[in-house]
């Protein structure tokens, strides 16, 4: 999923992300940055997406790292 030229996932925060998806999620996003597009839609609002990645801290990465949503 790294080296795809365009990622696109659709639905985030459907369902709540396990401690290790949210880490994989984390990877996915971290390798891709500035490289290589990537779409991500969801029916939540960007401030609850902390929630159903596990909140913020040990259970969850802060969500800084992501642009605002629309850029």
């Amino acid at each position: 999923m790294t080296r795809v030229d365009l990622l696109v996932i659709d639905d985030f925060g459907l369902k709540p992300l396990s401690l290790n998806q949210d880490e994989d999620f984390h990877d996915v996003v971290a390798e891709r940055y500035e490289q290589h597009p990537t779409i991500i839609t969801s029916n939540l609002d960007f401030e609850e997406w902390g929630v159903r990645r596990g909140g913020l801290g040990p259970e969850g990465r802060d969500l800084a790292w992501l642009p605002p949503p629309g850029l």
